[in-house]
């Protein structure tokens, strides 16, 4: 039966409440032909550099995996020995559950660096958080994602971690009662593909991640949606997001948090029309460094 990736593991740390992992190997192909040849001669692959992507439920696992506190971006190390897995489960040919045995594909790389891209919010629904990986080779000349090996499924993550807004503060504003939407967007510049940086020579493989500063100043936004037009902005100040576990197979929430606070330039983008409803603004904080704090701090409880 199909094998699709539905199981990830991090630093041998089995990963719950992960959608669509994506595994892209980012390849920069050649071909070259000659004179008074009617057909190409040649076609080659000049490098690649592989890269990963996935959607979590479980955020407030993933930033106490990440680790809390004020960030430039928030971004974990692989630890080398273990790296990021992906791993698909074969189904049972009987249709129901998983096959048994090593039977399961499993792709992994060991060395490199997991990057939180963003997280995104709307009523109704829980919180999203999204990541991307880049996988790194010591020397250059290895695949840094091992060739497709079968193992057998490990016992699966039970993901309970479902999270909805319960704070959202702008200075003295407090505009939770009135929000459609929260996105947090990372454009964290790191990046295992920039030539010549990352690249020994003329080596296939990445043996190096290039980030903020080397690469540019990571950007970080925050944007809400919200039918409070009056709340004044407080345009040189900080965001704060809270989002508390809901409880699971009961009502209302339980405990534990996790939370962003987004400090930088804050202001007031669009006013959609009304429509027939109520309407809305859009307001946006960009990240600023002020030369001591950093802007983005993440936290759990």
């Amino acid at each position: 039966m199909s094998n699709n990736f539905n199981v990830v593991r991090v630093n041998n740390v089995l990963q719950g409440g992960v959608l669509s992992p994506l595994f892209d190997r980012r390849e920069d192909r050649e071909q070259f032909g000659h004179d008074a040849q009617r057909q190409l001669t040649i076609a080659r692959v000049r490098r690649s550099a592989p890269k990963a992507a996935w959607q979590t439920m479980a955020v407030k696992t993933l930033f106490t995996l990440i680790g809390t506190g004020a960030k430039d971006v928030p971004y974990l190390v692989l630890d080398g020995t273990n790296g990021v897995e992906l791993i698909g489960a074969k189904r049972s040919s009987d249709g129901v559950g998983y096959a048994t045995g090593g039977v399961h594909v499993r792709r992994r790389g060991l060395a490199g660096i997991l990057v939180l891209t963003g997280l995104s919010w709307s009523k109704g629904q829980p919180l999203m958080a999204s990541v991307d990986v880049f996988w790194t080779a010591a020397a250059g000349t290895t695949d840094p994602v091992s060739a497709p090996d079968l193992i057998s499924l490990p016992t699966l993550a039970v993901n309970t971690e479902m999270l909805g807004l319960t704070t959202l503060l702008n200075g003295s504003g407090n505009f939770l009662n009135t929000v459609d939407s929260f996105e947090l967007s990372i454009d964290h510049k790191i990046e295992n593909n920039a030539e010549p940086t990352c690249f020994h020579a003329d080596q296939p493989y990445p043996v190096l991640t290039v980030g903020p500063g080397n690469n540019g100043p990571a950007v970080i936004t925050a944007r809400f949606t919200t039918e409070d037009l009056e709340t004044a902005i407080d345009t040189d100040g900080t965001i704060q997001a809270v989002w508390t576990l809901q409880a699971n197979q009961g009502i209302g929430y339980g405990s534990g948090t996790a939370a962003i606070a987004l400090r930088g330039l804050m202001r007031e983008t669009t006013i959609p029309g009304a429509d027939g409803g109520s309407a809305r603004r859009v307001v946006e904080c960009t990240g600023i460094f002020d030369g001591t704090t950093l802007p983005l701090t993440i936290s759990v409880s």
